[in-house]
């Protein structure tokens, strides 16, 4: 083979290959159509039954009891509190009393 027609050679081969495999997979969707094999159940049948109530009603559970409260426990404490006490008292007072007159929706403090 002479070396200038090499990409023509290859090009009509490839697109022989995707010709081939085209016609193939448009005979096989045919040859379910014209079977039934294709499950014959439009998209838009299937939405009609999703949509649908149920036929016959579900049998109703007994009703369950309510659920146990949680067992009792200690308040949680931050494993980090004692590095973050206050240097001096003056200091804790100050943040103290800030912390008391906070309201529902914080306020911002200048540190």
């Amino acid at each position: 083979m002479r070396r200038p027609f090499q990409p023509l050679v290859l090009a009509v081969v490839a697109l022989a290959a995707i010709g081939l495999g085209s016609l193939g997979w448009l005979a096989r969707e045919g040859t379910t159509r014209l079977s039934g094999a294709g499950g014959g159940r439009s998209l838009l049948d299937l939405l009609e039954e999703v949509s649908q109530p149920p036929r016959s009603p579900q049998p109703a559970d007994p009703p369950a009891r309510p659920a146990p409260p949680p067992p009792p426990h200690q308040r949680w404490r931050s494993p980090l509190q004692a590095s973050c006490r206050a240097v001096d008292g003056q200091s804790r007072a100050r943040r103290t009393a800030r912390a008391s007159r906070q309201r529902t929706p914080p306020e911002r403090n200048r540190l």
